[in-house]
């Protein structure tokens, strides 16, 4: 289990802990979320923190995944296209995330943008009952990826 931040790029990150603001909402986003310029005035205390990328964080030629949970608090567009490498050699078999809209919302993506990227990444989304027009509150997904006749491109969406 790797407890780090994920980004798409290896960065000094500032993360806050305890309740945020989203959307001027008070909400409680699991204790911890990267605060960027249009949070940092809600959040409660930033503490810098080191960002890798997945594709650092599990190198080229490691371990088979059986399983991953990205619970990264609305970063999972930067979280994911920070794994270009590790998704194209399918070596995560399970990928499991909680996706939460006016998270990704918030740090710059929207679930239609999520939706091309795992789209992208070869995740079948589909069969793990992908609507994005059906998104309320949290919503949970758990994907496999596609079959072999599916190749990541090198630059994601």
């Amino acid at each position: 289990m790797f407890k780090v931040a994920v980004s798409d790029r290896s960065e000094c990150v500032e993360m806050a802990a305890g309740w945020h603001k989203i959307g001027g909402d008070g909400i409680n986003l699991g204790g911890n979320a990267v605060a960027t310029a249009g949070t940092k005035e809600s959040a409660d205390e930033l503490e810098p923190v080191y960002a890798t990328t997945l594709d650092e964080l599990v190198p080229h030629g490691g371990p088979q995944i059986n399983f991953a949970k990205l619970d990264v608090e609305g970063s999972e567009c930067k979280a994911l296209r920070g794994g270009r490498r590790l998704f194209a050699d399918r070596r995560v078999e399970v990928l499991y995330m909680e996706v939460y809209p006016k998270a990704l919302e918030n740090l710059g993506c929207s679930v239609t943008q999520l939706g091309e990227i795992l789209r992208a990444l070869c995740m079948d989304i589909d069969a793990a009952g992908w609507k994005p027009d059906f998104f309320e509150g949290t919503y949970d997904l758990t994907m496999r990826p596609m079959g072999t006749g599916c190749v990541v491109p090198e630059v994601l969406p």
